[in-house]
């Protein structure tokens, strides 16, 4: 799934603070920056995981 947003988005570093205070300590977060690319990655399992990625565009 892809969302395009016009907005100013929060940090990386925000979205994972946000999801940790709103969900209980049974989940692993893990944070990836590639440059123009980040990563955060919510695990609760070996089996069971999400991935959310940003991708930076530069102003035209």
């Amino acid at each position: 799934m892809v969302i395009t947003s016009s907005k100013i988005l929060p940090s990386i570093n925000e979205i994972a603070e946000t999801l940790k205070q709103r969900f209980s300590g049974s989940y692993v977060y893990n944070l990836f920056d590639f440059g123009n690319k980040q990563s955060v990655f919510v695990e609760q399992s070996d089996f069971v995981a999400i991935q959310v990625t940003f991708f930076l565009l530069s102003s035209p």
